[in-house]
């Protein structure tokens, strides 16, 4: 089977931009019901494009193509941006939803279950199928925000030795965009930058590093740069949700 792809877009205004992106299929399939990498990248960046069109970040005419190192181009005012899309999410609550989806999709993962650093052993995840454990013991304070970050500076070094796959290409920007699907209460956003920024301030003067990093959590993007933080308005075209 073919791996989804986008169909590269060229616009000269911003409604057409915003006109192509509406159209594009954005439905991404349940984990371990045939969802590919791909399906997340297009949801992903077409959300990012959106938002960062919508609150004027962009000069026309603009075009984008989804690639490979690095996922996405975007070509502007005789620019290249090379955009990497990736996802930030537990491996094991990754795995327990696939497993979920396909055997027991009536039941959720409850948020906390798996804590960052933590080591969890094959009898816990079994008996996590079968609901032989105790509750999550929750969270106190900002330990939510500073999973949160831990999560992300752990994961932004980890896209970011994969830069050298792609220097040949002589980019003027290097974008690093990040969907957060951490099963975890809805963290302070604020507050989230402040812990993650000190973990990946030696990010912005290494040998390979991104311009700018973007994190989409719940209904805003988290735009961060060597120089600062925003927090912009997730501009939602689609109304949809991915799980």
């Amino acid at each position: 089977m073919a791996h989804p792809k986008m169909n590269p877009i060229q616009a000269f205004s911003i409604e057409e931009l915003l006109g192509l992106l509406r159209r594009q299929e954005m439905t991404v399939p349940l984990r371990g019901m045939g969802r590919e990498k791909e399906h997340v990248e297009i949801y992903t960046a077409c959300r990012l494009i959106s938002t960062l069109a919508a609150t004027n970040h962009f000069r026309f005419p603009l075009k984008i193509t989804h690639d490979d190192k690095p996922d996405f181009l975007l070509s502007a005012e005789g620019k290249e941006i090379g955009i990497e899309v990736t996802e930030s999410v537990d491996e094991h609550d990754a795995k327990l939803d696939a497993w979920l989806n396909e055997h027991k999709p009536e039941e959720y993962i409850e948020s906390g279950r798996f804590r960052y650093g933590q080591k969890y052993g094959r009898e816990y995840l079994r008996n996590l199928r079968t609901g032989n454990v105790a509750p999550s013991p929750g969270y106190s304070g900002d330990e939510v925000e500073c999973d949160w970050a831990f999560y992300m500076a752990d994961l932004i070094e980890k896209k970011r030795s994969k830069i050298k796959n792609f220097t040949c290409l002589n980019l003027d920007k290097k974008w690093l965009s990040i969907y957060d699907n951490l099963y975890l209460p809805m963290p302070e956003m604020d507050i989230c930058i402040k812990y993650l920024r000190p973990r990946i301030h030696q990010t912005w003067h290494a040998d390979f590093a991104f311009d700018a990093i973007f994190i989409e959590a719940g209904n805003e993007i988290v735009r961060i740069t060597a120089d600062g933080s925003e927090i912009l308005p997730l501009n939602d075209l689609w109304k949809i949700s991915k799980g």
